[in-house]
């Protein structure tokens, strides 16, 4: 999942959750926590930051992989 695709359900969540709270719905207790648990799952996802990946060309990252001459 990518950190947009995250975003994106983060949102989808926060509006379905407001929108039961204003139609006067409380979810059930295991939903509830379901809910808040997976939304800070897509939290991290959103917010860590992503790991460096080595790419190959790249000049910098190159220099220091190569041995020496």
């Amino acid at each position: 999942m990518t950190r947009e695709e995250a975003l994106s359900a983060i949102k989808l969540l926060s509006a379905l959750e407001s929108w039961a709270m204003s139609q006067g719905a409380q979810p059930p207790e295991y939903l509830y926590e379901d809910l808040h648990i997976t939304l800070e799952v897509l939290d991290r996802i959103v917010l860590d930051k992503p790991q460096e990946k080595y790419t190959y060309g790249t000049p910098l990252m190159d220099a220091f992989t190569k041995g020496t001459p």
